[in-house]
């Protein structure tokens, strides 16, 4: 099969690549600043294709589930806050929708004109490459919380979280927070742009509330860089208020960090109801709790968390080639479930 892909954010792709490529004929959308050049790539990958494949339901699926004369089977899989903007895609064009249990919540709930079919599946990580940290091995631990947002913004409730942490520093001056993320200079250079809107008050919460020292943000890392980080963070504070998977966090228990998770939609479908808290005050006292257990107490939660996470539902190597059936089921006809 010739399969076309389209996919902005190639994060999200890599394994789903990797299965397609072993098994069929792949070109991907390359994405340029000239909109015309944009579109001719489009048609031309289009015209090659016996079916297109989207990662995340954004452009150029706008464009060619609009177009009369589009007759090329469309898989897509959708990963959460782009399916608030879904209005403006034809989904009657769309012959499979691959969505997490939350995701396929959020896409019903926007009413849409036309349901393609639904599959959903969990997004999944690498268990093998996200290995258990040496360092938890040898039953070393610290009090290095960790929160990672791609983009910082009210989603991940970025600045719930330093307050309440400031609830945590008061108690145990030991903790640290770090925020990995992609900030703007206005969080380095104490400038104000329109898009720190967010970001500016985050940054005078925490000398307000005098944790300069405490609170340590850095930004978004690739792949090799992100997995030697979170090798000495202990806990992962899940804190959204929504989330489709929360890769992050998957990959932080892979290696054996404590998992502290928000009551997100969804978030008991993937994680354990233990981990899961409907307060903040609760989370507090989860984290404060895990800090005075002895070693051998967090090492086992730290061997806990891998396992859980590592199970073959979440094994992203798995989820890969299921979509990769799916698809092929597409091209020829099957009904998906």
């Amino acid at each position: 099969m010739r399969i076309a892909v389209f996919a902005l954010n190639s994060n999200f792709y890599k394994e789903v690549g990797l299965e397609l490529r072993t098994h069929h004929q792949v070109k991907e959308y390359q994405h340029t600043n000239n909109e015309t050049f944009n579109l001719a790539n489009v048609q031309r990958l289009i015209d090659w294709c016996d079916l297109g494949y989207f990662e995340f339901a954004q452009y150029p699926l706008n464009i060619l589930s609009n177009l009369e004369a589009m007759d090329k089977p469309l898989v897509v899989r959708g990963h959460g806050i782009e399916l608030f903007s879904q209005a403006e895609v034809n989904w009657e064009k769309v012959n499979l929708l691959i969505l997490t249990p939350v995701c396929k919540q959020i896409f019903l709930d926007q009413v849409p004109k036309s349901i393609p079919n639904i599959l959903t599946l969990p997004i999944g990580i690498d268990p093998e490459f996200f290995s258990f940290s040496p360092l938890k091995g040898r039953k070393e631990f610290g009090k290095k919380i960790l929160v990672q947002s791609t983009v910082i913004r009210p989603k991940k409730r970025i600045y719930t979280t330093i307050q309440t942490f400031g609830e945590i520093f008061q108690k145990d001056s030991g903790f640290t927070l770090w925020i990995v993320g992609n900030w703007s200079d206005a969080w380095k250079e104490a400038t104000i742009q329109r898009q720190d809107e967010y970001n500016w008050p985050i940054r005078e919460l925490i000398g307000s509330l005098g944790l300069d020292d405490a609170v340590i943000g850095t930004d978004q890392m690739p792949r090799e860089l992100w997995k030697e980080f979170i090798m000495d963070k202990d806990i992962f504070w899940s804190n959204s208020i929504l989330e489709g998977f929360h890769v992050s966090l998957a990959e932080h228990m892979a290696t054996g960090g404590y998992p502290v998770i928000n009551c997100w939609s969804g978030a008991e479908s993937f994680y354990h109801s233990q981990w899961i808290h409907r307060s903040q005050s609760k989370m507090v006292e989860e984290i404060l709790d895990w800090s005075i257990q002895p070693s051998q107490e967090k090492l086992l939660r730290a061997e806990q968390a891998r396992t859980w996470i590592s199970r073959p539902e979440f094994n992203v190597f798995l989820i890969a080639r299921k979509i990769r059936e799916a698809i092929e089921d597409v091209r020829k006809g099957k009904e998906i479930h």
